[in-house]
């Protein structure tokens, strides 16, 4: 651009020399001269505004302002977001009740087993008889329970209380999820015990597996083969912890807290004897444990705490 700038002055400079008409010059020869001068400055002209920069974009006037600085209202206080954890108790409160319906049903299973509720079997019919293969089922089910759906509700709910543990109180979350467990499952056992009325779950009907020619039961006095059953039988009962007159005593036995440093086995057979007592107490006694009193939620409650724990301790 300044080199274009100074080629045209230089032009300029020539053409003004150039101008000036000779003496003694006519006036057609002047009027040729000062075509050719004005036909040379256009042509400068030209080359001028060919290189001439782009012209500055226009500036904006500013619209005035009709508050100043010292009397403009000030500007509100930006909200703080909400915390994480005020979706925690939600979380909790859901993973709290997926895991008291999972604890229901297994414990519905557990004592199905033992055919603890038969009494309230939608049709009359006596107890399936208990042997050691009913105990071998019930470690069973139990061992799928501590591996099942159980297991991964209680995974969720210990997520859910991590996920809403504050920097100030460790333990928060902790308490919350145990708050929100307990009244899951106390919501939990009044809808489907006191609510829907739901029935008891029976356990899978026995295949005789006797032999046609087997010994069937008969009234005689003194049949060897009757006196002997009968005392096998006995003594399998009191190996597996049967006890047809058990009471309160054994009641406030199998609803204690568990010692803190009871196994994985201790749990197993706490558990075994809260299905036999009700399958096996006797009301005559003062014992109220069908599926809907008072006594039976406590009972149930405390094998919820015991399934849990058993849960926790097969990790």
């Amino acid at each position: 651009m300044e080199a274009a700038r100074r080629r045209a002055v230089r032009d300029l400079r020539e053409i003004a020399e150039e101008a000036e008409a000779p003496a003694g010059s006519d006036g057609a020869a002047l009027r040729r001269r000062l075509a050719e001068l004005r036909a040379r400055v256009l042509t400068v002209a030209r080359a001028l505004a060919a290189d001439a920069p782009p012209p500055p974009p226009r500036r904006e006037r500013r619209p005035p302002d009709p508050l100043r600085p010292h009397n403009a209202p000030a500007a509100a206080p930006a909200k703080p977001p909400a915390p994480p954890a005020a979706e925690a108790p939600d979380a909790v409160a859901a993973a709290a009740g997926r895991l008291a319906e999972a604890a229901y049903r297994a414990l519905e299973r557990l004592f199905g087993v033992v055919d603890a509720d038969y009494r309230e079997a939608p049709a009359r019919r006596a107890a399936s008889p208990l042997d050691a293969a009913a105990l071998a089922r019930f470690r069973r089910v139990l061992g799928a329970v501590a591996g099942g759906r159980v297991r991964r509700c209680l995974d969720a709910l210990d997520a859910a209380a991590d996920a809403s543990t504050s920097d100030d109180d460790d333990d928060a979350g902790g308490r919350a999820a145990g708050r929100a467990s307990y009244a899951a499952l106390q919501a939990c056992w009044t809808r489907h015990r006191r609510d829907r009325r739901d029935p008891p779950r029976g356990s899978p009907e026995k295949r005789l597996s006797e032999r046609l020619h087997a010994h069937a039961p008969c009234s005689r006095t003194g049949c060897v083969v009757c006196r002997r059953r009968c005392e096998d039988n006995a003594l399998l009962q009191k190996e597996l912890g049967v006890n047809d007159e058990a009471g309160p005593r054994e009641l406030w036995a199998a609803v204690a807290r568990p010692a803190p440093d009871f196994t994985q086995a201790d749990l197993e057979a706490s558990l075994w004897r809260a299905a036999l007592l009700v399958r096996c107490h006797d009301r005559n006694r003062g014992l109220r444990l069908n599926r809907d009193e008072a006594q039976r939620k406590l009972l149930d409650l405390r094998c919820y705490e015991l399934l849990l724990a058993y849960v926790r301790a097969a990790e």
